[in-house]
C-alpha cells in the first residue's frame, strides 16, 4: 500500500503553491488496484471529478473510491488551487496514459454527437410525416369532426416532438461535458487542452 500527503507542505511528486490549497490537504492511497482519497480537512475544499458528466464534487475525510485517471482538485479550479488527475501522484511525469484516457473520452462525446444528430434526423422526417399527413387529410371525404380532430392531433405531435428535442442545445451540452476533459496532465499548467493537443498528445507547457 502507497499512501501520499498531498498539500503545499507536503511529499507530492509535484510542487503546490495555489494560495487555495492547504498545508495538509488530502491524502491519497493506492492498494494494487484500489486507490482512494480523503480530504484533510482543508480549507477550501478536494473535489473529484465525475467520469460520466465531467463535473466536480466534494469529497470529505471518509475514504473515497477513485480510479487512477479521476481528476482531482484542490481548493478550486483556477490558479490559486490545484488541479491533476490521481495517476499523476503515484507516476509523476507519464502522461502518455493520460492522453489515452483523455483521447478515449473525446471519442466517447464524438460518438454522442453522432447519436444525437441521427436522432435530430428522426425527429425531422417524423415532423415531415406529420405534415404530410395532415395534407392528405384534408383531400380525404371524412365528416367534419374526424377531419378537426386528426387536424389538430397530427401538428400537436409533430410541435411535441420538436419540443422535446432541441438539437442544438443538446450539442452545446455534450460539447460542454467535453470541454471539462480536457485538463492539461501536467500539475503545473492550467491549460485546457483542444482537441488537436490531445491527438498530438501534447500541451503548450510540454514542448521544447
Amino acid at each position: 500500500m502507497e499512501k501520499v500527503i498531498l498539500g503545499r507542505k507536503y511529499n507530492q511528486p509535484f510542487a503546490i503553491t495555489g494560495r487555495n490549497v492547504s498545508h495538509e490537504h488530502c491524502e491519497l492511497t493506492r492498494d494494487g488496484d484500489i486507490w482512494t482519497i480523503r480530504d484533510l480537512g482543508s480549507r477550501h475544499g478536494t473535489f473529484i471529478q465525475d467520469d460520466k458528466s465531467g463535473k466536480l464534487t466534494p469529497v470529505d475525510e471518509t475514504e473515497t473510491r477513485i480510479a487512477p485517471f479521476t481528476l482531482i482538485c484542490l481548493g478550486g479550479v483556477s490558479v490559486e488551487g490545484c488541479t491533476f488527475y490521481a495517476y499523476n501522484v503515484f507516476f509523476p511525469g507519464v502522461y502518455a496514459p493520460i492522453f489515452t484516457y483523455l483521447s478515449d473520452k473525446q471519442e466517447e462525446f464524438k460518438r454522442k454527437g453522432e447519436r444525437m444528430e441521427n436522432i435530430a434526423r428522426w425527429i425531422k422526417l417524423a415532423v415531415f410525416a406529420a405534415n404530410a399527413i395532415v395534407f392528405m387529410v384534408s383531400f380525404l371525404p371524412m365528416n367534419s369532426e374526424s377531419r378537426l380532430m386528426l387536424l389538430r392531433f397530427v401538428p400537436l405531435l409533430s410541435t411535441g416532438l420538436a419540443a422535446l428535442y432541441d438539437p442544438s442545445m443538446a450539442r452545446r451540452r455534450i460539447d460542454e461535458e467535453s470541454k471539462r476533459f480536457r485538463y492539461c496532465p501536467n500539475p503545473s499548467c492550467h491549460e485546457i487542452l483542444t482537441e488537436r493537443a490531445i491527438r498530438l498528445r501534447q500541451c503548450r507547457c510540454m514542448a521544447t
